[in-house]
């Protein structure tokens, strides 16, 4: 699909973008929003702030400027609150640079809260239309208030006045909607909260030879008559993974001759959880049954979905999760927890494929069910998965972002 020229505006727009930098999903949704934008008339010149991993990539040719803040390091004790105070400093000296004092700016869109309070004390900035891009929490999902995580508590209580403090709050699906209003309780409703959907680029669609898919698979030391399911996110505590992990010690012994890919993006805060995730594959004796795969490309990605028999995601919180519709868009079928719009999205194409929980053994038989399909009806699954991730496409999302433009800088 070849994206149309709209119209933005007969003036040059400034755009501050405020983000984190990594090989997850916000950033990902993020740049491609902004690769769009440019194709349009007149469009938005963008400037970047951002902390940076240093596993990504430096090529950033969407911005006129960019400047990367590395994250704060400190030991314990009281190694967050540290960090905390030094990564807001940070972000103060950044953001009073000579070229943020030299430009105008129209729109600051951000998708961290770190960002936000620091914006507060920069006369230059603190009165110009603040879009928060919301992609999900950063902390735990729930709280267990018998061993109280003040760091969480903290983090929960940031988030919810960056939210507050925003101009308007974009969100990616109708649910997402939804659990906004529920973290912000009855100050949601004075809140301009939009929802602009998640979109794949179409080259996920466009299928890879055989022969690549083989020599890939053989790269991977994975025999080319096994199964291949794959579990592409977050290695973190409310992806269902342990649950995951147990479901398929269960399946493995059903079908010997099936492999676990868990690739996934390589993020600090996950290191603990994801040497946890280490021991347990290696207690539950299925290391050579689980294939682990960190900070994939783009182009990677794709090859492993394509090459995948199954694609899961046995997640306890989500709102639109990319990782789906980028598994649709590769034909890939997508088993996913009843949360977020998962259920809206993959009830189009068939009720197999949704989880009603994330129990181990909801998992396996569901895992089951999908493998003793018929081939006829595993090709029909394919098919409208296809057809439900063209639906999300960066026309839609690219309008409704110009159209909030227009109304901010009116």
């Amino acid at each position: 699909m070849t994206m149309p020229k709209i119209p933005l505006s007969l003036k040059p727009l400034k755009i501050l973008v405020l983000c984190d930098i990594n090989n997850g999903g916000e950033w990902i949704a993020t740049l491609r929003l902004i690769k769009e934008i440019r194709n349009t008339i007149y469009p938005p010149t963008f400037f970047l702030i951002a902390f940076q991993h240093a596993q990504t990539e430096n090529r950033f040719p969407c911005f006129e400027k960019v400047v990367l803040i590395p994250y704060a390091k400190y030991n314990p004790p009281v190694s967050f609150f540290k960090k905390l105070i030094s990564n807001f400093s940070r972000i103060r000296s950044a953001l009073n640079l000579p070229f943020i004092k030299k430009n105008h700016f129209d729109v600051i869109l951000t998708t961290n809260y770190l960002f936000v309070l620091p914006i507060l004390f920069n006369n230059h900035l603190k009165k110009i239309p603040l879009v928060y891009f919301f992609h999900g929490i950063r902390s735990l999902p729930s709280l267990n208030w018998k061993n109280i995580n003040y760091r969480e508590i903290l983090i929960k209580i940031l988030e919810r006045i960056s939210l507050l403090l925003s101009s308007v709050i974009i969100v990616p699906s109708d649910s997402g909607k939804k659990y906004i209003s529920t973290m912000l309780g009855p100050a949601a409703k004075y809140k301009n909260i939009r929802i602009i959907p998640n979109f794949v680029p179409v080259h996920f669609m466009e299928k890879l030879s055989p022969s690549v898919l083989r020599k890939y698979k053989q790269k991977l030391n994975i025999p080319l008559n096994y199964k291949i399911i794959l579990y592409s996110s977050r290695l973190a505590q409310f992806k269902g993974l342990e649950n995951l992990l147990s479901a398929f010690q269960l399946f493995s012994r059903f079908s010997p001759k099936t492999i676990l890919i868990l690739a996934y993006p390589n993020q600090k805060q996950d290191e603990l959880y994801v040497k946890s995730i280490i021991n347990t594959i290696r207690i539950m004796k299925l290391e050579d049954k689980i294939s682990l795969i960190a900070d994939s490309s783009i182009k990677q990605l794709k090859a492993l979905n394509q090459m995948a028999d199954l694609s899961i995601l046995p997640s306890e919180l989500e709102i639109n999760p990319l990782v789906m519709l980028e598994s649709l868009a590769c034909g890939t079928p997508f088993i996913g927890t009843d949360t977020g719009n998962i259920k809206e999205v993959l009830s189009n194409i068939s009720e197999v494929l949704i989880l009603i929980n994330n129990k181990p053994e909801t998992i396996y038989k569901k895992i089951k069910e999908f493998f003793s399909l018929t081939k006829k009806g595993v090709e029909n699954i394919k098919r409208e998965s296809v057809a439900t991730a063209r639906s999300f496409n960066s026309h839609i999302a690219v309008s409704k972002f110009c159209s909030l433009l227009s109304e901010l800088t009116k």
